[in-house]
C-alpha cells in the first residue's frame, strides 16, 4: 500500500505496457549511438603523429652550416606495433607555402621508408641566411595515410667564406680605431698585459628593431 501511495507500481505498469517494437528500437538506436561514439573517436586520434621535427638534431635551428641538412622527426602512437612505412617531406621556402601544401624547394614525394632519423635534405639549392619551412606526412602499418605534422623551420647560417662582410677585431687593433662609422672603446684590458696569443675582442654596436642574427 505505501508503494502504491508513491505512484509506483503505475510507473511499472506504464513501462510493461510499451510495444516491444519500441523498446526494441531504442535499444537499437543506444547500440548505433555508442558505435558511432567510438567511431569518432578513433577519428579524432590519428593512429600515428609526427611530431618534434629537428634539423641537424635541433628544433627550430638558426645559423646551419650544412649545404644538405639533415632531417628527423618522432612517431608517436597508442597502437601496439604502430609504425612509419613510408614518408614525404615538404620543404618551402615561406611559412604561407608550406600552408598551401606546396614544397617549393623540396616535394620528396611519397618514399617507401621507416626512416625518420638523419633523412638528408635533396632539394634545391639553400642560400646563406635563409629560413626555410618543412613538415612531413607518413603513412603507416596498414598504408593509410596521416594527418601532416606541424610545420617548422630552419634558418641557415653562412655557407662560403665570400659570405662573412665582418672586419676581424682585437686586442692589437689600434685605440679608438672607426669601423663602419662606428668607434671602437678601448680594450678593457691593455695589449701589453695579455699573454700572447690572447685576444680581447670588442665591439659596440644597436641591434635594429627588426629580428637579426649575429654570426661569430
Amino acid at each position: 500500500m505505501i508503494f502504491s501511495s508513491l505512484g509506483l507500481p503505475d510507473r511499472q505498469e506504464r513501462l510493461c505496457s510499451l510495444p516491444k517494437d519500441f523498446v526494441k528500437l531504442s535499444l537499437l538506436l543506444s547500440t548505433l549511438l555508442a558505435v558511432l561514439s567510438l567511431s569518432l573517436s578513433a577519428q579524432a586520434a590519428p593512429a600515428l603523429q609526427v611530431s618534434h621535427l629537428r634539423c641537424e638534431y635541433k628544433e627550430n635551428p638558426r645559423g646551419i652550416d650544412a649545404a644538405r641538412p639533415r632531417l628527423s622527426w618522432q612517431l608517436q602512437s597508442d597502437t601496439r606495433g604502430q609504425r612509419q612505412t613510408a614518408c614525404e617531406i615538404f620543404v618551402a621556402s615561406s611559412e604561407v607555402a608550406l600552408a598551401a601544401g606546396r614544397g617549393n624547394l623540396w616535394d620528396s614525394g611519397k618514399i617507401a621508408s621507416a626512416d625518420s632519423t638523419a633523412v638528408e635534405y635533396r632539394g634545391s639549392a639553400l642560400a646563406s641566411g635563409s629560413q626555410y619551412w618543412w613538415k612531413v606526412r607518413v603513412w603507416d602499418k596498414d598504408g593509410h595515410r596521416e594527418p601532416d605534422s606541424p610545420a617548422s623551420f630552419w634558418q641557415m647560417g653562412l655557407l662560403h667564406p665570400s659570405d662573412w662582410k665582418a672586419q676581424w677585431i682585437s686586442a692589437l687593433t689600434p685605440r679608438d680605431t672607426e669601423i663602419d662609422g662606428n668607434n671602437l672603446p678601448p680594450c678593457p684590458m691593455s695589449a701589453g698585459h695579455l699573454p700572447s696569443p690572447s685576444r680581447c675582442s670588442r665591439r659596440r654596436f644597436s641591434p635594429p628593431p627588426a629580428a637579426c642574427t649575429s654570426c661569430i
